[in-house]
């Protein structure tokens, strides 16, 4: 759903309006019609995720080695606390580990992203 949320015309004059247009696939964008503009903003109606009972990440807090079940070509991607990536791999099968022996002990954040949907996950991890 896109709300116009104000509305031009070539004397400057400027009000709110209320009413909708269905513009699927644009985000914001100015439309002129007749001597009017509109600003048109796109309004988020709902976010897509990764259910979390899908994504498994064990054991957290995990030591040497942590293991991720995530959908088929899904992108898993480690950070530190500092926001710098640590490892990524591409999973090409629902379980996929990696090896954290040369991780510091810490916080980190995987995020999982499915390559398919577009959708992703993130969930935080901590090291021992």
């Amino acid at each position: 759903m896109i709300l116009v949320s104000s509305i031009y015309n070539e004397e400057n004059w400027s009000g709110p309006i209320s009413g909708s247009l269905n513009l699927h696939s644009y985000p914001s964008c100015l439309i002129e019609y007749d001597r009017l503009s509109f600003n048109i903003n796109r309004v988020i109606t709902s976010i897509n995720e990764l259910d979390d009972t899908v994504i498994k990440t064990y054991p957290n807090p995990f030591c040497n080695y942590i293991k991720i079940d995530a959908p088929k070509k899904s992108s898993i991607e480690i950070f530190n606390i500092h926001g710098q990536s640590i490892s990524k791999i591409i999973a090409t099968e629902p379980m996929s580990e990696m090896d954290s022996t040369n991780w510091p002990p810490g916080t980190y954040l995987a995020t999982i992203e499915n390559l398919d949907l577009g959708i992703s996950y993130t969930q935080k991890l901590i090291k021992h």
